[in-house]
């Protein structure tokens, strides 16, 4: 199986395929409404998410 990093534009991931990265926005806006912070980030081998609330 082949995987490949996601890319991030804005700090959020963008989806490749046709209805995939929709979870990812409501992370951000859930955090966001509990007054907290979501940060998407990319390392060579590791997709992070930190979520602060």
């Amino acid at each position: 199986m082949k995987t490949t990093m996601p890319k991030l534009i804005n700090d959020m991931p963008v989806a490749t395929e046709r209805g995939h990265g929709l979870g990812t926005k409501s992370i951000r806006q859930s955090a966001e409404r509990l007054g907290g912070k979501c940060q998407y980030s990319v390392s060579d081998t590791m997709f992070i998410v930190r979520v602060i609330i």
